[in-house]
């Protein structure tokens, strides 16, 4: 399908969820969409897909963060906390995104791009759009129970996930005239936990997945990834969840495609309505 001249396109929003190590199948997703230059204007991310919304808008190729991703580790990401609030602390996050992208801020950013997270004091969920895009990954990813919440701004923040995994509702905020979603909770088989810590993991994933699924009529397209045969926590499986994410997205190509167009007529219709300029 030809689309039409892309500055008659509608403001793509790209929302990328929730999903540990699965997350490469997002820079696959991205690297399909670049193919067919498929751009997002926006872009927001909870969990991983903040992680990885991050530095695609600070301008890294799926081909540098495929090349992190591979790097990358659960003893990468968190250390033993000393904290009495979680076992865990994902401090060495910070030194991962300074070390890739520097000491940023969110308004930084050629791509606009929002977060999202969960204040564990009043159960309302935070956008995080401003502020340090490495205070603001911390506490997207940071698993509740886990890891020490991270403070901002007064505010006890956890992985936003639990009320949003995935991101939609940002978009809409940021002036988005199409929304696409990249949903890694496309499965429903969680397999046959070994011991403790699967059975949480594994019920925090069923509940995690369920709220993504929740969210779905907000979206114009959603690529729903059935990931379920990659364990979400370890990263040598990098490269072929990165290739099953880009396959999957290229299947979806001629839908979005079609959305675009739709779109693309839609929206400078309605603004002329309006009398809004583009």
């Amino acid at each position: 399908m030809n689309l039409t001249p892309f500055s008659s396109l509608p403001k793509v929003g790209l929302a990328l969820s929730g999903g540990a190590c699965r997350g490469a199948a997002h820079i696959g997703a991205i690297a399909a969409l670049e193919q067919y230059q498929i751009q997002p204007s926006m872009i927001s991310g909870t969990s991983i897909g903040a992680l990885v919304a991050a530095f695609y808008a600070f301008g890294k190729t799926p081909e540098q963060m495929l090349e992190i991703a591979h790097q990358m580790g659960w003893l990468d990401m968190t250390r033993p906390s000393l904290s009495k609030m979680g076992l865990l602390s994902n401090q060495s996050l910070r030194k991962l995104i300074e070390k890739h992208l520097g000491q940023v801020t969110m308004q930084d950013a050629p791509i606009p791009l929002a977060f999202i997270a969960t204040n564990l004091i009043s159960g309302e969920k935070v956008v995080l759009d401003s502020g340090s895009v490495a205070d603001n990954l911390m506490a997207t990813t940071c698993v509740p129970g886990l890891m020490a919440p991270v403070e901002i701004n007064g505010r006890l923040l956890v992985d936003g996930g639990l009320l949003e995994n995935l991101p939609l509702s940002p978009l809409q905020n940021m002036g988005a005239e199409a929304l696409l979603a990249i949903d890694l909770a496309g499965g429903h088989n969680y397999g046959k936990p070994d011991n403790a810590m699967d059975v949480l993991l594994s019920a925090l994933d069923i509940a995690l997945d369920n709220n993504a699924r929740s969210h779905h009529q907000l979206a114009d397209h959603i690529v729903k990834m059935d990931l379920s045969h990659f364990s979400r926590w370890d990263p040598k499986q990098a490269l072929e969840i990165y290739q099953t994410g880009y396959h999957l997205t290229c299947i979806e190509i001629s839908k979005i495609q079609q959305m675009l167009q739709e779109k693309s007529g839609v929206v400078p219709g309605i603004k002329r309505w309006l009398g809004v300029e583009s």
